[in-house]
C-alpha cells in the first residue's frame, strides 16, 4: 500500500513523568464511528490526533507517500468530463500523501515507572520494560493541496513484565469522512495475537468510501496494524496479516 518511506518528516515527543497523568478530547466528528473491544480500554474515540499532554507518552508523526489505485467507477466517470473538469475532481479527490500519528501512553504506575527509567537514561525506552499502556496510530490521506480527506485509527492495548508481554488486546477503532464526498462504512475486520520475538501485532481492516451524487466511485479497504514491542514501543504499517 503506501507507507514507502520516501520524503518523511518525522517528529517525537517524550514528555515529562509524574505520578498519574490525563489526557484531552476534542468533540467526536458527527459522522465517525468508534468501537471498543473492552469496557476498561481507553477510549480515545474523540481524538483525530492525540494529544501531548499525557505524562510519559511518546508521540511520533510521518508524512508519507499513498499509492492510489482508480476503480472502473472511477474511470468510467472521468471519462465523461473535460479536461479541465477532470483536472480539477482528481485534485480534490485523489489522495497524495498521508500523515501518520503513533502514541504509545503508559496507562498504569509500572509503565510510567519504566518511562521515567528511559527518561532519565535519555533512552526511548526502558531496559527492562514493565507495566500496561496503550498504543494508537491514526491515518489521514490528503489530496494534492494538502487538504484532509478521511481519517482512519487502532489502538491497541497491551501489558509486559520484564520485557515480555503479557496481555495483548485490541481496544479501539474508528474514523470520519472529512472532504468532499467521503464517508467512513466502518471496520471490516480485525485481528490480534502475539507473535515471535516477544511483539505483539493487531489490526484492523477499515472500509471508506467516496460517494458523489449517490454514485459510488471508490471503496478503499484500508488496513492499519500496530506492531507492538515488549520494550514499550509501537510502531504502526499497513499489512493485512499477522
Amino acid at each position: 500500500m503506501r507507507r514507502n518511506h520516501m520524503f518523511i518528516t518525522t517528529t517525537a515527543v517524550i514528555l515529562g513523568i509524574c505520578a498519574s497523568g490525563s489526557s484531552a478530547s476534542a468533540a467526536t466528528p458527527a459522522n465517525s464511528i468508534a468501537s471498543s473491544a473492552s469496557p476498561d480500554a481507553v477510549n480515545y474515540a474523540s481524538m483525530s490526533v492525540a494529544t501531548t499532554e499525557t505524562p510519559g507518552m511518546i508521540e511520533t508523526t510521518e508524512v508519507v507517500p499513498y499509492d492510489f489505485v482508480a476503480s472502473p467507477e472511477w474511470n468510467t466517470y472521468v471519462a465523461t468530463l473535460s479536461e479541465t473538469e477532470r483536472a480539477t475532481f482528481e485534485a480534490e479527490n485523489i489522495p497524495v500523501s498521508q500523515t501518520v500519528v503513533v502514541t504509545v501512553t503508559p496507562l498504569d504506575a509500572t509503565a510510567r515507572e519504566s518511562a521515567a527509567a528511559a527518561t532519565a537514561a535519555g533512552e526511548r525506552v526502558a531496559a527492562s520494560y514493565s507495566g500496561c499502556w496503550t498504543s494508537k496510530a491514526t491515518w489521514t490521506p490528503r489530496n494534492v493541496s494538502n487538504i484532509e480527506l478521511f481519517t482512519y485509527w487502532h489502538q491497541t492495548n497491551a501489558c509486559a513484565s520484564n520485557n515480555e508481554i503479557t496481555n495483548l488486546y485490541f481496544s479501539g477503532s474508528g474514523g470520519w469522512g472529512i472532504a468532499g464526498g467521503y464517508v467512513y462504512q466502518g471496520v471490516k475486520e480485525s485481528k490480534i495475537g502475539v507473535v515471535l520475538a516477544g511483539h505483539g501485532i493487531s489490526l484492523t481492516k477499515h472500509r471508506i468510501a467516496l460517494i458523489v451524487g449517490g454514485v459510488t466511485f471508490r471503496t478503499y479497504n484500508e488496513c492499519g496494524r500496530i506492531l507492538q514491542f515488549s520494550d514499550g514501543w509501537a510502531t504502526q504499517d499497513a499489512r493485512c496479516y499477522i
